[in-house]
């Protein structure tokens, strides 16, 4: 039993998660479509146990989403999107999109987070810092978006509130800050900064100077009265098991925020190739970075590369260690984001090696499954031979059926 209101916002909350290594909102909504990485189930805890008791209201960010402008320099000649979110109520989390043509200076991402407005303009002051370890540039894009993931003790720490102590409104202020770097040759290209009011007074030109800004967000904490439960009467008579079949849903395609699309779009660069006119992402990671391992989901049904259209199945991880790279898939068995989703592989295509692909063609990939049963292979795991590079070129691909029941009609798969 939930034994406080603070216990229960932390435990319910809200089901926003942030991605292209970014939150996400709950079932695939994003502001912009670029937030997608992983879909969380959160625990619904309202119940006749916990009545009486304030919780998070779910997917009541404001400004919708969480988000606000991004801008690089006072006068904003590049801008993005900065994002905030609790995701399931563990933790705070705010992500910085890609700006185009930038990355983000290492150890120059600063957040600041209060109830009362900010007074500070020293973003190395602010107590969540990269130099902190609170904020981290994503390695699968090169530093072209960054995450701060915030603990919700340091962020109550911060703020001194507990996340809903009150029913209504429960509103925040903070400073989003990073430096910038052009992508191509890595000069400095100034700092970025959350859309907002100034922190001091306007000079007399009726400009910010120094330039720094604090914006707002906000939640809803509402009080929980759930229905009261009704009763009914059982039969006697016993419900025969579901009988089910297994039909082919289509392609999935490994995926993890900010890889590149095949096509280009809208993640670049292209692989360029006639056979890769298609939706799908492929991953360049250094030789330490796969040594250390990468992972991501596997996704059917994302047609002109659009996560919020897909359907996520299972799980992809790879390592390297000397010449082999070890390939594992796990698909969802009603552990997922849908817990009615069973799946199987009816086949597996890996492209591993240290040059780039010639074709995109899954059957002519460096690893090929051949036949699977489609009904009985829920994991599979390849051990793919590679030469020595500092960086290698990867396809996770994979052909899916589903079980449904056996009155269902079988729909027609996605390519």
């Amino acid at each position: 039993m939930i034994s406080s209101p603070r216990a229960l916002a932390l435990a319910i909350a809200s089901s926003i998660y942030l991605a292209s290594a970014n939150p996400v909102l709950s079932n695939r909504q994003s502001p912009s479509k670029t937030f997608a990485l992983q879909q969380r189930t959160c625990p619904e805890l309202c119940n006749l146990s916990t009545k009486g008791q304030i919780f998070m209201e779910p997917n009541s960010f404001s400004p919708p989403g969480g988000c606000d402008k991004f801008c690089i320099g006072s006068d904003c000649t590049q801008s993005s999107e900065v994002c905030v979110s609790m995701p399931c109520g563990t933790e705070f989390v705010v992500y910085f999109k890609e700006v185009p043509g930038l990355v983000y200076k290492p150890g120059n991402v600063h957040v600041w987070v209060g109830t009362t407005v900010p007074t500070q303009t020293n973003p190395g002051s602010y107590p969540f810092t990269s130099d902190l370890g609170f904020c981290s540039l994503s390695p699968l894009d090169g530093g072209k978006t960054a995450t701060c993931t915030i603990s919700l003790d340091a962020f109550t720490a911060q703020t001194g509130s507990a996340i809903c102590p009150s029913e209504g409104t429960i509103s925040y202020y903070i400073v989003t800050h990073a430096s910038m770097l052009d992508a191509t040759t890595g000069v400095d290209a100034g700092t970025g900064e959350g859309v907002g009011t100034c922190i001091n007074p306007l000079n007399s030109n009726g400009k910010c100077a120094p330039w720094f800004n604090y914006w707002s967000f906000s939640y809803k904490c509402v009080l929980c009265n759930p229905p009261e439960p009704t009763t009914t009467t059982p039969t006697s008579t016993p419900t025969p098991p579901p009988s089910y079949q297994w039909c082919d849903i289509g392609t999935a395609f490994g995926y993890a925020p900010g890889a590149p699309n095949l096509n280009g779009n809208p993640v670049s660069p292209a692989l360029g190739l006639k056979t890769c006119n298609r939706w799908g992402w492929y991953f360049t990671p250094t030789s330490p970075q796969l040594t250390t391992g990468i992972s991501g989901l596997l996704e059917v049904g994302a047609g002109q590369n659009d996560i919020s259209k897909a359907t996520e199945v299972g799980k992809f991880t790879a390592k390297l260690s000397g010449n082999t790279v070890t390939v594992t898939y796990t698909l969802y068995s009603g552990d997922g984001p849908n817990t009615a989703g069973f799946y199987d592989l009816s086949e597996v295509h890996i492209y591993a090696s240290c040059t780039k692909p010639t074709t995109c063609a899954p059957g002519q990939y460096t690893y090929n499954s051949g036949g699977l049963t489609g009904t009985t292979d829920q994991t599979l795991t390849a051990n793919i031979q590679v030469g020595t590079c500092s960086s290698y070129w990867l396809i996770f691909h994979a052909g899916v059926s589903q079980r449904f029941l056996s009155t269902d009609t079988c729909s027609t798969a996605a390519t």
